[in-house]
């Protein structure tokens, strides 16, 4: 089978677009996207509501290519699926029993040539004028833990099967890191070494992913849930210098106990004409930044020190306008917290009456208040010399005389 031209063979890099429409710092409309691939474990795709979550999704993001893992059904149902949700052709692998099962689904633009597959992959071929040839892989590990020998195997024989740029996507049952995994109990890190020394003896890096930080989630809400990023995408370095702007997002809607991966090779983006490229100096404090800028100069290492800047500066424009919406939204966030802090600090929450007890409602803290000031300028019974002259209608001739004595002033007045 020949080998089928994508978009007639007019993929393009972000350096190769930057060098045509960079003039003075103004950047324009990133290239067009001319591939973009699903990876989902759907756990049942004959099931109703799986079918429509694909309906919807294919709608949204219009993926060129989609690859599943647990279909659970045979390849008659595969291509009935495919004509519901509108694509061109299919490659399958059928159920064994109760478990498994592979599906490839491509759109019309686009074609594949099938090169192998079996129970845990399918790996095909793509083609295209400029980029040349390269190649992608759709993955489904073993998922018994006693298996695993057997996936790392397949990784290393599909690894030396061919020299091309590599890509491969899909659930791994597998995970390189502690921090991937959260609930019950840790992770065998002899699983986690072995899955990582494959990893790279096959010459392959893990592609990242932006959204949801764990992919597969079980019994959310009760006290043994599990979440876990058991699928990811990797590829080598000859693939990354294909496609330095791709990048996987986890759709974190899903029907299915995983979350599908969108992988976009070139992400359209679009910045306002007359904008130019400004660095905020804030951005030197995010660690994200440093691993940026690393990330974005190591993927252009074919290319001139012209190409590595612009690249670099059309990556952290491309992310820095995001953080900076963030900080400016941290801050109008701070601003409302601080008018309702001065807000509540100007009023009366409770108070203690005369008794000692504490009292909240605003008519029991009126009335503490309007006793209390009451019994203030209220005048009581007074004891002491001063009652004896409350009575005094007069003054007498005795006390006349002594009111009228010559004051004497005793030594020298200061």
């Amino acid at each position: 089978m020949e080998l089928i031209q994508i978009n007639g063979g007019k993929i393009s890099t972000i350096i190769e677009w930057a060098k045509k429409l960079d003039r003075g710092g103004t950047w324009r409309p990133g290239p067009p996207s001319p591939m973009s691939l699903l990876a989902w474990n759907c756990r049942g795709l004959a099931k109703p509501c799986t079918i429509r979550f694909l309906q919807e999704i294919t709608r949204q993001i219009r993926p060129s290519l989609i690859f599943f893992s647990e279909t659970l059904v045979k390849k008659n149902k595969v291509e009935e699926v495919c004509r519901k949700i509108d694509f061109a052709g299919c490659w399958a692998v059928d159920v064994q029993g109760h478990s498994g099962g592979l599906a490839l689904m491509w759109k019309n633009e686009g074609g594949v040539r099938v090169i192998n597959s079996g129970r845990h992959y399918i790996d095909f071929e793509v083609a295209n004028e400029q980029v040349g040839r390269w190649r992608y892989t759709g993955f489904y590990g073993c998922p018994e833990r006693e298996r695993r020998r057997e996936s790392w195997d397949m990784f290393h024989e599909l690894a030396d099967s061919s020299m091309l740029p590599w890509c491969i996507i899909g659930d791994f049952n597998d995970l390189m890191y502690q921090k991937e995994k959260r609930g019950m109990r840790e992770h065998p890190r002899a699983l986690m070494e072995g899955f990582v020394q494959m990893v790279g003896a096959c010459g392959l890096f893990d592609l990242g992913f932006i959204g949801n930080k764990f992919t597969w989630k079980r019994s959310r809400g009760k006290y043994n849930w599990v979440h876990e990023r058991l699928d990811r995408g990797l590829a080598n370095q000859a693939w990354q210098d294909l496609f330095p702007a791709a990048e996987v997002k986890v759709w974190d809607v899903s029907t299915s106990d995983h979350f599908p991966l969108y992988l976009q090779l070139n992400k359209q983006v679009y910045v306002p004409r007359g904008a130019r490229f400004r660095f905020e100096n804030t951005w030197i404090h995010e660690k994200k930044c440093l691993n940026l800028v690393k990330h974005a100069w190591a993927s252009t290492e074919r290319q001139g020190i012209l190409d590595k800047k612009k690249f670099c500066c059309f990556k952290l424009h491309e992310w820095g306008g995001g953080e900076t919406k963030k900080f400016r939204d941290k801050i109008q966030d701070c601003r409302r917290r601080l008018k309702k802090l001065r807000k509540r600090n100007n009023q009366i929450k409770r108070i203690k009456d005369a008794e000692g007890n504490w009292v909240e409602t605003t008519e029991a803290i009126q009335g503490v208040v309007t006793d209390y000031f009451a019994q203030l300028f209220t005048t009581t019974n007074m004891t002491g010399e001063l009652s004896r002259y409350e009575t005094v209608g007069k003054i007498s001739a005795e006390h006349n005389v002594a009111l009228m004595e010559e004051v004497s002033f005793m030594g020298r007045l200061k």
